[in-house]
């Protein structure tokens, strides 16, 4: 029992002992591992890698003036490169071909480059793009925001209306447009290749809509659309309390549905949540079973 616990005791020591952690020096503000010095203290500020150690940032300050008739405000702010562990900075292009290695820091930087394993999304003048780890550039397009889709072969794109409203779209990796940015929401079933789009608080009359990966309209409906099957459609409604209802796209019969939420599953099934329990769903034959674990 000694023995086991000055082993977890050694374990946890070589971990916190092998961290990447910031050091300062003459003001200035480094990254070194142990003694062996991985980013040299030339910098305002140092944020640390990420846990797979690939990306950091490293930030200069720098001061703005602003004046208007009556007063002058001066703000500080933090303009920062993106570094891999052998100290390379990240430098993307636009579709016109400009590059830049300089970002403006904001509140979401840190976590966009430490929240997923393999890459991660760079703001510049309120426009996002989509990096690798590799510092290998994804997205070049001018976009609101970018995110992977349900489905890895395709983002959804954001753009914003000249009413400051966010709309969303469709498009594949290389960016060819499959659905413009024309609604308020998108979703996908990769398991059907369906495309489930939201219509909701655009314009009025206003539909849901199922599309294909082509990017083909296939059916509208003015409810809730909030999962979409080769054979059904589960709508969710909020009147006169949320509940859902299954539709069937062959023969247009509906019933209500009991749960509390559905998910996709192997066809013909779906998953229903029924308080804290998950069971699989025949809409076939309108049972549900037992979901064997």
């Amino acid at each position: 029992m000694r023995s086991l616990a000055l082993l977890i005791v050694l374990i946890f020591s070589l971990a916190l002992h092998a961290q990447v952690l910031p050091f300062k020096e003459n003001t200035k503000w480094g990254l070194k591992e142990n003694e062996k010095v991985i980013i040299p203290p030339v910098y305002d500020s140092v944020f640390t890698f990420d846990k797979q150690k690939k990306v950091c940032m490293v930030c200069f300050k720098s001061k703005n003036t602003s004046t208007s008739k009556f007063i002058k405000v001066t703000t500080n702010s933090l303009y920062c490169n993106y570094l891999n562990a052998d100290g390379k900075r990240l430098i993307l292009r636009t579709v016109l071909r400009d590059t830049f290695s300089v970002f403006l820091m904001g509140k979401n930087s840190v976590k966009y480059y430490t929240e997923n394993d393999s890459l991660f999304k760079v703001s510049r003048k309120n426009l996002k793009y989509l990096v690798r780890k590799d510092f290998n550039q994804l997205s070049f397009g001018e976009y609101y925001d970018i995110d992977l889709a349900d489905d890895p072969n395709y983002y959804v794109s954001q753009v914003m209306s000249e009413a400051d409203v966010p709309l969303f779209g469709l498009i594949t990796r290389k960016e060819d447009m499959v659905i413009p940015n024309d609604y308020s929401g998108i979703r996908m079933n990769p398991i059907d290749s369906l495309v489930m789009v939201c219509g909701a608080g655009i314009r009025a009359g206003s539909e849901d809509y199922v599309f294909s990966y082509e990017g083909k309209q296939l059916q509208a409906f003015r409810h809730h659309i909030d999962l979409a099957t080769k054979q059904f459609i589960v709508f969710k409604l909020f009147e006169p309390k949320e509940h859902f209802v299954l539709h069937n796209r062959e023969t247009n019969e509906e019933w209500e549905l009991e749960a509390d939420e559905v998910k996709y599953y192997q066809t013909p099934y779906i998953l229903i949540r029924q308080k804290n329990e998950w069971f699989l769903y025949n809409p076939l034959k309108k049972e549900k079973s037992e979901l064997k674990k």
